[in-house]
């Protein structure tokens, strides 16, 4: 079987994410070094990584991030975290190696199982903003 090569377009200077502080709540360090980097690269502010949900859930309590990225495989309970997302409107993708779907995430938030291109979380977490702000 031929493989068909991955093609994401650039997503540098997407104005969606200009300055926006993403949560990146990741325990992979070498994931979040990725993901970090394709925030930057899109003109936001990463913040964290964190490694479990209630660390995240003290810095969304902070009220300084706009979005996040999570991945449902961190210690904590994930459904408690996802549930702040939503109910505090904040735009939010989810993944994880296991497949395993965060609660009532596939009604609330795109879901992709790694391994990954890091590009594609973040493309999907600009339709999520986009739609908040309802463009």
């Amino acid at each position: 079987s031929i493989g068909v090569p991955l093609i994401v377009p650039s997503l540098s200077g997407n104005p969606l994410l200009d300055r926006m502080c993403v949560l990146v709540v990741e325990a992979d360090t070498f994931l979040a070094i990725d993901v970090g980097l394709e925030i930057e690269a899109m003109g936001g502010r990463p913040v964290g990584p964190v490694v479990n949900v209630d660390e995240a859930i003290d810095v969304i309590d902070a009220g300084s991030v706009g979005a996040a990225v999570v991945n449902s495989d961190v210690e904590g309970h994930v459904e408690h975290l996802i549930e702040r997302l939503n109910g505090g409107q904040l735009p939010h993708v989810t993944h994880s190696s296991s497949g395993r779907l965060p609660f009532n995430a596939a009604a609330q938030a795109p879901h992709f199982t790694r391994p990954l291109d890091p590009r594609l979380l973040l493309q999907s977490l600009l339709c999520e903003v986009a739609r908040r702000d309802g463009n």
